[in-house]
């Protein structure tokens, strides 16, 4: 059997994954890793750092290096799919990289395109640097800061900049807060920001940024010193630039087994990607379901290079973990298909809870890589979940 090469394009949680589950494996392949920056981003704990908290950098390079993997740092331009050939940008990259399986994890972001005058007024927790720019920010003069969101990212900012920044006056404009959270559990949110002096402006629309204001859609208007954008959802266009087949929000379309529709050779993971859970609807942009798909992506590129055919992904929920702060969380207790149920943790217990998954998250890809064993399991959906469920 000729040696296979194979391109993890996207260092996140599902493409890091990916690529340390692929190591493991006993076969004739060359495996690469491409991403833009430089070392692995924690972005479960990005508030944290925008807060004051310096976070701990995992190079890639060194890490991958132990598995035998290559990194490349580098922006893919343009993928032909056809040719089975990606084209590069960065210094020291090569222009060309050809491929035999593409593991496409770009992952997602947040856009500053969404309403006139928001580019360039707002901070964001897109990477480390926009958070240690704001952490910078926030220490010399905190005064107004807008949040505007209402989803799991904008919350945990809110309190973590409310309990940690002196003098802050925090305010969070959303149209809605996260649908997510059972009625007891939205109670709990709602008594917490009470509790940490925070303004919640639920029914909010923003239709524009003028100055240090805020133009709301009744007219209204807020104003602030520092504004953190957390709304919206967007993915890398380089998949529909490349012309595979992808959704209306540019993910890549896929079967079961995570295969491109386009390009069987391609297997997209994590937010990039527009596969559907067991329930038919999309799964949740999130850790938690980015590297189960990354694992199976590896596991069904390994079953290719064997001859064999690919298996389809399944992965269910198990609950949703807010931080609150440092002293206090929420861990929101969840079915299967991701539906809130009235079970809830709250409190220090909650804080100790997200605080165990963001460290299980990093240290399943540490010791996978380390131990050379697949360690990582997560929970699966069952003919008799979907039984009840319907």
């Amino acid at each position: 059997m000729s040696e296979k090469h194979v391109v993890i394009l996207g260092g996140g949680y599902a493409g890091l994954m990916a690529a340390v589950r692929l190591a493991q494996k006993k076969l004739p392949i060359k495996l690469t890793l491409i991403d833009e920056k430089p070392h692995f981003v924690e972005r479960i704990r990005l508030h944290q750092a925008a807060a004051g908290d310096r976070l701990k950098q995992h190079y890639y390079a060194p890490f991958l290096a132990k598995s035998g993997i290559s990194f490349v740092q580098a922006r893919a331009e343009e993928i032909r799919a056809d040719a089975r050939e990606l084209l590069l940008s960065g210094e020291g990259a090569p222009e060309r990289l050809s491929y035999d399986y593409l593991i496409y994890a770009l992952g997602s972001y947040i856009p500053h395109d969404q309403v006139p005058g928001l580019e360039g007024a707002a901070d964001s927790l897109a990477d480390l640097p926009s958070a240690e720019r704001l952490r910078a920010k926030l220490k010399s003069k905190p005064g107004r800061i807008a949040i505007v969101g209402g989803g799991l990212t904008a919350i945990e900012a809110a309190t973590e900049f409310a309990e940690r920044g002196k003098g802050a006056k925090v305010s969070l404009l959303t149209p809605l807060l996260d649908p997510g959270f059972s009625a007891p559990g939205r109670d709990y949110v709602l008594k917490t920001f009470d509790r940490l002096g925070i303004e919640l402006h639920e029914g909010a629309r923003v239709s524009a940024v003028e100055g240090k204001e805020l133009v709301l859609g009744n007219g209204a208007r807020h104003g602030f010193d520092t504004l953190l954008w957390c709304a919206g959802f967007a993915v890398p266009d380089l998949a529909r630039r490349s012309g595979l087949a992808v959704d209306e929000a540019g993910r890549v379309r896929t079967n079961e087994a995570l295969q491109a529709l386009s390009h069987p050779e391609i297997l997209a993971a994590g937010d990039a990607s527009a596969v559907a859970g067991m329930d038919g609807e999309p799964y949740r942009a999130s850790c938690a379901m980015a590297m189960p798909m990354g694992i199976q992506a590896a596991e069904n590129v390994a079953r290719l290079v064997k001859g064999r055919a690919p298996k389809p992904h399944n992965a269910a929920y198990l609950f949703r973990c807010i931080s609150l702060g440092r002293k206090d969380g929420i861990i929101q207790y969840v079915d299967k298909f991701d539906r809130a149920n009235g079970k809830i943790k709250t409190g220090k217990a909650g804080a100790r809870h997200k605080e165990f998954i963001c460290k299980f998250t990093w240290r399943s890809i540490a010791y996978e890589r380390r131990l050379k064993l697949p360690l990582y399991m997560w929970p699966k959906v069952k003919k008799a979940d979907l039984q009840r469920a319907a």
